[in-house]
């Protein structure tokens, strides 16, 4: 796993980072802790109250402020769209696309997350995100206005295919994976460990309480 990791960062700082964000992908499912963790902040975040108000009582800045609240923050998607953009926490960013529906008043019916295989950090500008041409992967289509949100990762600083806690992540499973390894192939061998504990001769009850307790606790 450590020479996966390094061909998947390198990758990465190379601009190419799908492998990684599909890493991290997998492992959410993999490592209960923390997928289970990512699900608390999501809910945390998804489940806050979103309002809009006007500043003045302007008619049409009164009607904009309505016009928000039915068509953005009442929607059926806007909470998963939430949700959705919070990917961009391990993965760096996370796009979603948005359906309009066209008439004298145009509204965004549906806002949909894309996988981030169909997205790029533009080489000409490391900020920048762009479609990916999956016909031609050479190429890639700018976001044009009002087709799409973007939400990246404000951490660490610098190229957005470095940002998010994906690598950390990786990194801190592989050593999982690695000590329950060694830890499986120790009891094997010589079967569970017993740990043996002494104490100071004279020790009082309450010395040794709190050696009982600092056993439980090990």
């Amino acid at each position: 796993e450590p020479e996966r990791l390094k061909t998947l960062f390198k990758a990465a700082d190379d601009g190419d980072p799908r492998e990684l964000q599909q890493l991290c992908a997998d492992l959410e499912g993999r490592d209960g802790h923390f997928g289970g963790v990512l699900e608390t902040r999501r809910r945390a975040v998804t489940r806050l109250t979103w309002n809009a108000t006007a500043d003045t009582d302007d008619k049409l800045e009164v009607a904009v402020v309505d016009a928000v609240k039915r068509d953005i923050l009442n929607a059926a998607w806007f909470r998963p769209m939430i949700r959705a953009l919070l990917d961009a926490v391990v993965k760096g960013w996370s796009v979603c696309s948005i359906t309009w529906a066209t008439g004298d008043v145009w509204r965004p019916s549906a806002v949909r997350w894309v996988d981030q295989q169909m997205t790029a950090v533009t080489p000409e500008d490391d900020q920048r995100i762009a479609w990916r041409d999956l016909k031609d992967e050479s190429k890639l289509q700018p976001i044009l206005p009002y087709t799409a949100v973007v939400h990246v990762a404000s951490d660490p600083s610098g190229p957005l295919y470095r940002r998010g806690i994906g690598r950390a992540l990786a990194v801190l499973y592989s050593l999982k994976r690695l000590g329950l390894s060694a830890w499986a192939s120790f009891i094997e061998l010589f079967g569970v460990a017993r740990p043996v504990v002494t104490m100071a001769q004279g020790a009082s009850n309450l010395d040794a309480d709190e050696l009982e307790f600092r056993i439980q606790q090990w």
